[in-house]
């Protein structure tokens, strides 16, 4: 009986110093977060002329080819024989579908 009391003892202290250790940590931890200056906003990195140029670009491009789509692709459906109020349906065909599949898509490539 006295051995199993002494090796629950030992147990106990074993326990208590491994939680030290583990306050030990916590504490170190919690000083270096409090050290470290948070509370300053973040600053966005800053990118010369060119750099935006470059970024903003494609869609420059890409406005002039839907601006000639557009222009040009109207008449063309019209000669193959659309009829004009079809034409409003043609043209929303894209942006109804990119509705559907896009959540599609995204849902998918999610997995």
């Amino acid at each position: 009986r006295r051995n199993a009391h002494s090796e629950r003892v030992r147990q106990l202290r074993f326990a208590l110093e491994e939680e030290e250790r583990a306050v030990a940590a916590c504490d170190l931890e919690l000083q270096a977060m409090e050290s470290s200056p948070t509370d300053a906003p973040p600053v966005p990195p800053t990118r010369s002329v060119r750099a935006l140029l470059a970024l903003t670009s494609p869609m420059y491009g890409i406005g002039i080819a839907w601006g000639a789509q557009y222009a040009k692709v109207t008449p063309i459906l019209q000669q193959l024989g659309l009829a004009p109020w079809l034409l409003s349906v043609a043209w929303l065909a894209g942006p109804v579908s990119g509705l559907v599949v896009q959540p599609l898509v995204g849902q998918v490539s999610d997995r």
